[in-house]
């Protein structure tokens, strides 16, 4: 079962970030984690806060938040939207010249 998160994931730009659960000692037991649909990126709670556990191949620049800790899904939304606004700068500095 998916249980949609985040808009937009921090790593590539482009999909939703989802709940997913692992199943362990027949069912009994679910370890949380959440998983962007496009890129393949996942985030695993820390208490009240995710790590960021799985890098996509596609988004080697993210290497240097590999294991970070971040304290909230606000966060990784914020995140998201910072490198979303970068991306869109270089663009339109690309037309410009």
């Amino acid at each position: 079962m998916s249980l949609w998160v985040l808009k937009l994931c921090p790593i590539c730009l482009k999909g939703p970030v989802v709940r997913r659960g692992k199943s362990r000692m027949g069912g009994l037991l679910t370890k949380a984690r959440f998983e962007c649909l496009e890129c393949g990126s996942v985030f695993e709670p820390v208490g009240s806060a995710y790590r960021y556990r799985k890098i996509s191949s596609e988004h080697p620049e993210m290497r240097s938040y590999l294991k970070t800790l971040f304290r909230s899904l606000d966060e990784l939304q914020e995140l998201a939207w910072k490198r979303a606004r970068e991306s869109v700068d270089r663009e339109l500095r690309a037309a410009d010249e």
